[in-house]
């Protein structure tokens, strides 16, 4: 007999931006932006931290895209343990 586990997840009301288009709004802000200006550094904050959640998504991806069935989803628990670990 198989285990189910259910899980809830909420979402906001508004659509999901891609991050791609998230960046370049924000690039596009932060070149309006006078450098120096506590609105500069928050932009500037603001996408280093897209440009981190990208590489991220990356990784995720290359996790599943390579090697067997079999090798995807022990990569993927790898990864959760590492993640999980990095919470202590």
């Amino acid at each position: 007999m198989a285990n189910t586990i259910k899980i809830n997840v909420d979402v906001d009301d508004k659509p999901v931006k891609s991050l791609r288009a998230e960046l370049r709004e924000t690039i596009n802000a932060l070149q309006q932006a006078d450098l120096g200006t506590a609105k500069f550094e928050e932009l500037n904050q603001k996408a280093a931290a897209l440009k981190d959640k990208m590489a991220e998504v990356n990784e995720q991806v290359a996790v599943f895209s390579t090697g067997s069935k079999y090798e995807q989803v022990s990569n993927s628990f790898g990864e959760i343990t590492s993640g999980l670990a990095a919470m202590d």
